[in-house]
């Protein structure tokens, strides 16, 4: 994994912060301006995950945002690495983040939605422990997408839950 990532990002204010998640967003290209704009809402901010730039923390290189969908399931909403730095794990990283940011609120299932020709979220999804559980016509039937689960805590193999 490259060295070239900083934890805590560091923004003047939420504006700062919502210009700088929009930008690496818009890098992805297959998110619309409308959903973009969604995402950096005021009450949306505190769900991101980020990962920026060591030599300047206020420009984000890779990104993920969980919501709360139900009592138990939080939803993987928005993942992205800036293409100069795809392939490095950090997409991985971020999206390991923002599961435990989801754990630490309550969540026993995570859930995705994710076109099956996005082979990077998908790749990055499955190796952090969603399964693909049913394909759907998205975008009024233009393209195909998985809807994945990451079932946190299953039940063992008497059929017993068991939670840490």
């Amino acid at each position: 994994m490259s060295k070239a990532v900083a934890v805590g990002c560091r923004f003047k204010n939420n504006k700062q912060k919502a210009r700088a998640i929009k930008k690496i967003m818009e890098c992805h290209g297959d998110v619309p301006q409308s959903e973009i704009n969604k995402a950096v809402g005021p009450k949306k901010l505190r769900n991101w995950s980020l990962l920026c730039d060591p030599k300047d923390r206020s420009r984000v290189i890779s990104a993920a945002r969980t919501e709360k969908v139900l009592w138990y399931q939080w939803d993987l909403k928005n993942l992205v690495t800036n293409p100069k730095y795809r392939g490095q794990g950090l997409g991985t990283k971020v999206l390991a983040q923002s599961t435990k940011r989801a754990v630490d609120k309550g969540a026993l299932v995570l859930t995705a939605d994710i076109t099956v020709d996005n082979v990077e979220s998908l790749a990055v999804a499955k190796k952090t422990g969603f399964k693909p559980t049913f394909k759907f016509c998205w975008g009024k039937g233009k393209k195909s997408a998985y809807i994945l689960h990451h079932v946190l805590y299953p039940p063992n193999i008497k059929g017993e839950c068991t939670r840490p």
